[in-house]
């Protein structure tokens, strides 16, 4: 996992230097007060692609950790609230009752019913 950790800790670097430099840019082009248009689309330019940059890299980063946190949770289930409570012995009992119940209703043979069941009974009205 360590090795995971490093990588996002370079992609959280590599966002951080193309942060900066946007932001350096920016505060120099205002220190300056461009007056001549060519310096200006230049600067412009040259902003468009560190922003492409920053926003790349951010999204690589985002699904680099979103990765992280889904592996985190397969490999402890309890990371993040993923954990499975334990069950109760009632709730056990009545899943395994369940479970014969499904089973033997798809099994080839049917438990004959006994005749007794069949019996009616008297219902007064």
């Amino acid at each position: 996992m360590n090795e995971f950790d490093e990588i996002i800790t370079d992609m959280i670097v590599e966002r951080d230097k193309y942060l900066t430099d946007l932001q350096h840019m920016v505060m120099t082009c205002a220190a300056w007060g461009v007056k001549k248009v060519d310096i200006d689309v230049t600067a412009a330019a040259l902003m468009m692609k560190l922003t492409e940059k920053l926003l790349r890299s951010q999204i690589s980063l985002d699904n680099a950790q979103r990765q992280q946190s889904v592996i985190d949770s397969v490999r402890n289930p309890s990371f993040s609230g993923y954990g499975i409570p334990e069950k109760s012995e009632t709730a056990e009992a009545i899943s395994l009752e369940l479970k014969e119940k499904f089973i033997s209703g798809f099994s080839r043979e049917q438990p004959k019913e006994s005749p007794a069941q069949y019996q009616e009974t008297p219902v007064d009205c």
